[in-house]
């Protein structure tokens, strides 16, 4: 196993320590906590490609479980949102249909012997959405009590982070379909 491939498995092991503490320890130090291990999650998944390409040690391994990694951590992180009231929970489900369409049409290629690999439109599109994360974990952990409403300077820049995470998955789910449409039918 490569240190990319290392970094990757990291990223999968992490996810459920974070979403575990913002579930159960979801106030104060503990989403500090929370926010730090997530920008280290988020951290490896640029870190590993980096390494991979640096190295020329990409892998079959890395291209597939890469991009799982990276939608594991994204969309769990989107359903504590959702219960934290932070996002609608229909954009949470725009992400996750995104990343079925997505994984679908991987899984039908790797049946047929190709590995299909993230393009840049997807990397930008998983850029904004660790931005946004950020964001609203930024805005939590300093808030602290996630479940009284409050109005902070922060709203707008969610709000319009919300709208460019919902256009740039939008955007990338129709570019990816059409880029890789071969795989949408049995032949």
């Amino acid at each position: 196993m490569t240190a990319a491939d290392k970094l990757t498995v990291s990223r999968i092991i992490l996810t459920p320590i974070i979403i575990g503490m913002m579930v159960l320890w979801n106030k104060d130090e503990g989403l500090w906590v929370a926010f730090i291990l997530y920008l280290v999650a988020s951290i490896t998944d640029f870190l590993d490609g980096y390494i991979a390409r640096k190295n020329n040690q990409q892998s079959e391994f890395g291209k597939l479980w890469d991009p799982l990694a990276d939608k594991l951590l994204v969309c769990s992180v989107f359903i504590i949102f959702v219960a934290w009231g932070q996002i609608p929970a229909w954009g949470a489900v725009l992400i996750i249909c995104r990343e079925f369409l997505v994984t679908g049409l991987r899984s039908e290629a790797a049946r047929k012997q190709r590995v299909i690999a993230a393009d840049a439109f997807g990397k930008i599109k998983t850029i904004s959405q660790i931005l946004f994360q950020s964001l609203v974990f930024f805005k939590s952990a300093i808030i602290g009590n996630l479940h009284e409403p409050k109005e902070t300077p922060f709203d707008m820049a969610i709000g319009a982070g919300f709208w460019i995470v919902m256009l740039l998955t939008s955007g990338s789910a129709i570019q990816f379909a059409i880029k890789n449409r071969q795989f949408l039918y049995n032949k």
